[in-house]
Formats: structure tokens, C-alpha cells, sequence
């Protein structure tokens, strides 16, 4: 038996897209998944993450009830916000497929992350596979078909802005209850998704 210890692998720059949908009751328990990386991002030079935010939260100069998108790149412990937009219907197949290619266009965009893995966060109620993604301002809540569909959507949109770019997702982190379902895990691996990381549970 070889009992020679293995080195450990080398860290990878990773490009981490935050999609949060707070237009619905978890708004304020969920918030702690954009600014959380404020403090990782500190830790770990490494991580670059991009956050699409929908949120009624108070935020100068913006009140408690104020439903707005807020865009915002979190980076070296600092949070940028380089947008704030009407609220976006977060429910919506094309808002999504937008966001995937604003993920793979902050890779693309800077030589230090060249080479980074692209995940994306999912933050918002869930219901299996009947979907996920619940607006309260529409009344949408996005199949798991059109999750996977506006991945693909947006890494197509991608490709045609940036022949030959690199439009690979790695992974999905489902912050929502009950999203780790065979049935997700297929639809997201027929959109090019390697890895599934979520909850059979809450």
C-alpha cells in the first residue's frame, strides 16, 4: 500500500453569481447571501462574486419597502453597487438568462479570473421539482425547464457576444428548500451544469 500523502490541490480562482430574490417573505432571512461575501471575500483573494439583488431592505438612500434590483460586484472585502434598476421580475426566464451571461462576462472580463470556475447561487423560495424563483410583485415562480433553459439561454448569449469565449458553468447552488431532485439535476446537466449542490429539505 502506497501511503505517500498526497499534496493538496492548488486553489482556483472561483466567480461566484449571487441571483437573490427577496420581492417575497424571505427577503430578510436571505440577505445574508449577498453580504456574507463581503467578509469571504476579504479572506479570500480568489473569489469575485457578482450579485443580483432584489430586495425591499433599507440601503441609503432607500427604505424599509423601497422593492428595487440592486447590481453589485463584491470584491477584496468591498461591496461595489454599479446598478440599481426598477425591481426586475426575478421569476422571469430571460431576467436569469441575462444574469448567466453578466456571470461569464465578469470572468471574461478580467485576466486575473481568466481561468475561474463560474457557479451560480440561487436564493429564493423552492418547490422540487415544480421550481423555484417566487415573485410576489408578478406572481411568477420559474419552472425548473426555464431555469435551465435561461442558463442555456444566457451561455448562449454569451458565446454570440464573445466568439470563443469560455461560457462554462460549473455548478448550481440551490439556496432553496427541496431542489436536491433527480429531476433538476437532469435539466440542469442538459444545460451544460456539472455539479448540483442543494437540500432534499429546507
Amino acid at each position: 500500500m502506497d501511503v505517500t500523502p498526497l499534496a493538496p490541490a492548488a486553489s482556483k480562482p472561483v466567480v461566484f453569481g449571487v441571483y437573490r430574490d427577496g420581492d417575497n417573505n424571505l427577503d430578510a432571512e436571505q440577505a445574508r447571501n449577498v453580504t456574507d461575501f463581503i467578509k469571504t471575500t476579504a479572506r479570500n483573494p480568489l473569489l469575485k462574486v457578482v450579485a443580483e439583488d432584489t430586495t425591499a431592505l433599507p440601503r441609503s438612500p432607500f427604505g424599509l419597502g423601497d422593492l428595487r434590483t440592486e447590481s453589485s460586484v463584491i470584491q477584496s472585502g468591498s461591496q461595489h453597487v454599479v446598478r440599481v434598476t426598477r425591481p426586475e421580475d426575478m421569476s422571469d426566464r430571460a431576467t436569469l438568462a441575462a444574469f448567466v451571461r453578466r456571470a461569464l462576462e465578469a470572468k471574461a472580463g478580467d485576466p486575473a479570473f481568466a481561468r475561474a470556475d463560474v457557479w451560480l447561487d440561487l436564493v429564493d423560495h423552492g418547490g422540487g421539482d415544480g421550481g423555484g424563483l417566487e415573485a410576489d410583485s408578478s406572481g411568477g415562480f420559474m419552472s425548473i425547464e426555464d431555469i435551465g433553459g435561461a442558463i442555456a439561454d444566457g451561455r448562449a448569449a454569451f458565446r454570440r457576444a464573445h466568439p470563443g469565449g469560455d461560457d462554462n458553468i460549473s455548478g448550481v447552488v440551490a439556496n432553496q428548500c427541496l431542489m436536491a431532485s433527480l429531476g433538476f439535476a437532469d435539466v440542469l446537466s442538459r444545460s451544460g451544469v456539472r455539479y448540483l449542490a442543494a437540500s432534499p429539505d429546507t
